[in-house]
């Protein structure tokens, strides 16, 4: 009901080696929790919170892969 994370987000990724997807999926989480800090109250449009989860594992990944992830974002209130 705080609009905050309960736990780290689960992260899975295909197609690289195990080191890497490791490594990039600390940063992920690390750049979804940290933009997430800051929003207070509860989440009455999930269609732009996806879309904020979204544009940040995107943006790591290419910054850490130069490639484009397909990313599907899936979130569950509770």
């Amino acid at each position: 009901s705080s609009g905050q994370l309960i736990e780290n987000p689960d992260i899975i990724i295909r197609g690289f080696p195990l080191d890497e997807t490791k490594r990039i999926s600390v940063k992920v989480s690390g750049d979804i929790r940290k933009a997430l800090s800051g929003k207070k109250g509860r989440v009455t449009n999930w269609i732009h919170f996806r879309k904020l989860i979204g544009d940040i594992a995107e943006r790591r990944v290419f910054r850490e892969l130069r490639r484009q992830p397909l990313v599907l974002p899936i979130v569950i209130e509770v």
